[in-house]
Formats: C-alpha cells, structure tokens, sequence
C-alpha cells in the first residue's frame, strides 16, 4: 500500500517520539486526513486514506490509545468535523484526537465544536484533578426472575466453590 513520502515522515516522527517517550500519558490531536469508520465519519468523501488508517492503528494498538474520545463517549454519533467545499459536499470526521487508555477515567467531555474554517474543533475535556471512579457492573433485577440463570449461576457459584474447596451452599 503507497503512503505519500510527507505522511511517511509524520508518521515516523510520531512513532519516534512515542518510542522515545514511555510510560508518559499520550494525547495525539489533529487534521488525520482519513476516517476511521466509514459509516459513521463519512458522507459522500471521494478516498479514505487506507494506508495512513492502517498507520494509525498500528499507533493505537502498540500504545494502547482510545480511538479518539469523541468516538469513545458517542459510539455511534453522526458528526463531522470537516465539511469541504468540493462538488460532491464531502463531509467526515477528520480531526480526532486519540488519549492513553489510562486517561478514560478521566474523560469527562467531548464533542465536536464549530470554527471559523472548513474544519470544526474536535473538544476533550479530561479532569485529572478529580478522584478516579470506576464503572461496575449491574444485573437488572428483572434477569433475577429468569429460571435458567438462577441455576446456571448456582451451579457456576458451586463448581468455584468446590474447586476452592468452599462448602456448598444449596
């Protein structure tokens, strides 16, 4: 796949600088010039940049990044961030920024905000001064009516026990 020699230099320097910085919270902002789900961050655009997509997330599994908070917080949002002024009225979402896994956390906003040109403001707002809480699981009660998983949960619960060597409890 042909990546254009100016992508290919940006892209080496990003991954340089990652690679010379471990351990350290990452935030990576900018025009990405693809998208990364067509269904979702694109209308009516001519080419996606697959090479530079796959570049990309090969940085974001090696670094463990969220794919963009935006993303994160509106999983299946329609909203774009560049509206070009070709025949076609390509719209999509090209400004993203990607965060360290790490800060989810403390994610506490993001949207897409409108500009002064043809591409809008991609905002994420992280609160690193507040504690970290975490999401728990909850079973909605009305499951706890459900006769089959009663039992499978009884016996998955006995056969822990057992293995633990734990006395039965029905």
């Amino acid at each position: 796949m042909f990546i254009c020699p100016t992508t290919k230099l940006v892209m080496d320097s990003i991954k340089n600088e990652l690679s010379n910085h471990p351990g350290f919270s990452i935030f990576l902002c900018g025009d990405w010039n693809n998208v990364d789900d067509i269904s979702l961050d694109s209308r009516n655009r001519l080419n996606n940049g697959i090479a530079l997509m796959n570049e990309m997330k090969q940085i974001i599994s090696n670094h463990n990044l969220i794919d963009d908070p935006f993303r994160y917080i509106n999983p299946q949002k329609i909203e774009f961030t560049h509206c070009g002024n070709h025949r076609s009225n390509p719209e999509a979402r090209l400004d993203r920024i990607y965060a360290s896994s790490s800060c989810v956390p403390h994610l506490t906003l993001s949207k897409i905000l409108p500009s002064f040109s043809d591409h809008k403001v991609a905002f994420s707002l992280f609160n690193f001064n507040s504690p970290t809480y975490f999401k728990r699981f909850t079973i909605h009660n009305s499951i706890l009516d459900n006769d089959a998983f009663e039992s499978e949960s009884i016996t998955l619960l006995d056969e822990f026990l057992m293995k633990e060597k734990w006395p039965k409890i029905c």
